[in-house]
């Protein structure tokens, strides 16, 4: 007999343990024999709460309180909350919050029924995270689960059509998700009952409404509590059923917490990974991107060079015209009346601009004398007045006949041949072109001698085509050399030969003399100059390039772009050469084409 005793007690444990998931906690009920206490006018009914647990609780209606109080759970972990006398709860819109406080366990919530709707919401907050609870509204069960942080709500829990008016009224059982806490506790929940509920199930001695107490009558005598122990020492359900679904439900909890650390070790391992990945890639933006020393100073170099060169086509093109007309004796012009009033301007010129007295050892003293009305030829007073001897300008003297000092050595020209007004370089480029490249204009012509010499007429222009050639090289270094145009008035765009003075001023040269070497305005040709040369003389350009490998890459690039600019310029060049060397060698047939040509014409019959 006891050995079939023991086999039942071990064959209920196994059923136990394999029957975990199937068995309900909530049909785990006591089985030990319960005295029966009637309560009247019990409003709530707590149960499986710690001793000593302190309980706030209200009830309101339409945002009015109709009672509140406080109470304290019993050595049993139970509390009876009276409905106080005289006290009509109406079939309205209600709401009931239970505030429970324990260090170990603390629950504080609102259950809130609308009576316009017939359903029941609540919300609240507990200490335990993720744990599962329960709301029974009326026989119809609700499942839910608290969140990360302790707060759950559920809302619109409609009330069952068929509900008994004195079937219970609301039930809240809290179980908890903590592994240590199930251990020491036993697996029910901690229950909270409502009573009295709106549509039925109000105090009365029948049914939910009378408590039992899980002891006998008088829970104080010792004799009580002796037979307890040993009711629950010999009952089966507490001694082996509940020990063996607590140790389950402790490794279930254990088990499904290592999961979840796991998961949170993987997640974060992710998380660390992607957070990896993007500081590389921000670190290698920021390395391909980061902006560059010597980047920006030759994009500040260059940024007016469009401009510049725009102006010396339009200088060039002005100079030629200009050279032209004095070749073709255009009307207005100081060859329009031929050789005579060609040779009187540039003589008058030249006593009063680029004559030096002490040229020739000093002999030009007569020749360089100028009276006030600046014409000794056409003087009223048929002798030279008072007036100067030679040119008033100290550095002016010979400009028209030095190619160095006018030309050669200046990197920038004041000369600008688009603006309409005039100024003492453009003059002495003019003087200089006309001794270098026509010395003389042809005699003025009328209708009456132009009969008869066409074949003339086109020799002539043969040689003025090979001058226009020959002096199209002179024009194209006089308008590279010709001074940018300043800035529109306002503009708060600082050009880039402004950022070139700036380089200059590395090398230790002052402002004055950075101007005196550039000009104020650089021509296209100083600016080329800094750009190719001037620009590499610098020790912080060869220390810039210890930077990052795209930065070094894109100075390359520009360097590049650069030389192209350059050998554009050197090719234009070779063109110019061409056209000279091509006018030399048709010039220099000539003479045998003259030969052979009167030899032809002297074998005609």
């Amino acid at each position: 007999m006891i050995k079939n005793i023991r086999l039942s007690i071990y064959m209920c444990g196994l059923c136990a343990v394999l029957g975990l998931f199937v068995i309900d906690q909530t049909h785990a009920a006591k089985t030990q024999d319960t005295k029966p206490i009637p309560a009247a006018n019990i409003f709530a009914v707590l149960q499986g709460f710690n001793p000593g647990a302190l309980v706030s609780y209200s009830l309101w209606s339409e945002q009015q309180q109709i009672f509140s109080g406080t109470g304290t759970v019993d050595d049993w972990g139970n509390l009876n909350i009276a409905l106080p006398q005289n006290t009509d709860i109406m079939p309205q819109d209600l709401s009931y919050k239970f505030a429970i406080d324990d260090d170990d366990q603390s629950v504080d919530f609102i259950l809130d029924y609308n009576a316009t709707s017939d359903s029941v919401s609540l919300q609240g907050e507990s200490t335990d995270s993720f744990s599962r609870i329960v709301v029974d509204v009326k026989g119809k069960n609700v499942d839910t689960k608290s969140d990360w942080a302790g707060l759950f709500s559920e809302t619109g829990i409609r009330l069952p059509q068929d509900t008994d008016l004195n079937a219970q009224g609301y039930q809240v059982a809290f179980y908890s998700a903590d592994p240590l806490r199930g251990f020491h506790n036993a697996p029910n929940p901690s229950i909270i009952q409502i009573m009295d509920a709106p549509g039925g199930g109000g105090p009365t001695n029948e049914g939910v409404n009378e408590y039992e107490s899980p002891f006998c009558g008088d829970p104080e005598m010792s004799e009580c509590r002796e037979d307890r122990l040993d009711t629950q020492l010999d009952n089966i359900v507490e001694n082996f059923i509940e020990p063996l679904q607590l140790m389950t439900e402790q490794l279930t909890y254990i088990s499904m917490n290592s999961l979840n650390q796991i998961g949170q070790f993987f997640d974060a391992k992710h998380q660390l990974e992607t957070q990896r990945e993007m500081q590389k890639l921000k670190a290698q933006a920021h390395k391909d991107y980061h902006p560059s020393d010597t980047m920006c100073r030759i994009g500040s170099f260059s940024k007016s060079l469009a401009v510049t060169q725009y102006t010396k086509e339009h200088n060039k093109y002005a100079l030629n015209t200009a050279l032209k007309g004095k070749y073709a004796n255009r009307l207005n012009g100081s060859t329009a009346e031929g050789v005579v009033s060609d040779r009187r301007a540039r003589l008058r010129q030249y006593r009063e601009v680029y004559c030096d007295p002490s040229d020739n050892n000093a002999a030009l003293g007569y020749l360089c004398e100028h009276d006030q009305d600046n014409d000794l030829e056409n003087s009223t007073a048929g002798a030279a007045a008072p007036g100067g001897i030679g040119g008033e300008d100290p550095l002016r003297l010979n400009k028209d006949i030095d190619f160095i000092r006018t030309l050669e050595f200046p990197m920038t020209l004041d000369v600008d041949f688009t603006d309409g007004e005039g100024t003492e370089e453009e003059e002495d480029i003019m003087a200089l072109a006309k001794n270098l490249y026509w010395i003389e204009p042809f005699f003025a012509q009328t209708e009456e001698r132009m009969d008869g010499l066409g074949e003339t007429y086109l020799k002539m222009r043969h040689y003025m085509a090979l001058n226009s050639v020959a002096h199209n090289s002179f024009a194209e270094i006089v308008a590279m050399k010709g001074h940018a145009r300043s800035p529109e008035e306002g503009s708060d765009t600082m050009p880039g030969w402004a950022h070139m003075k700036t380089l200059m001023r590395e090398f230790g040269m002052e402002d004055e003399r950075i101007e005196d070497m550039l000009g104020e305005n650089p021509s296209y040709f100083a600016q080329m100059d800094v750009l190719t040369k001037k620009m590499y003389q610098s020790p912080n350009f060869y220390t810039n390039l210890y930077d990052k490998p795209v930065n070094v890459d894109r100075i390359l690039a520009s360097l590049e772009a650069i030389s192209l600019m350059q050998e554009r310029d050197h090719y234009e060049a070779s063109l110019r050469r061409e056209m000279l060397l091509s006018g030399l060698l048709r010039d220099a047939m000539d003479v045998k084409f003259d030969s052979i040509q009167g030899g032809i014409r002297d074998l005609r019959p």
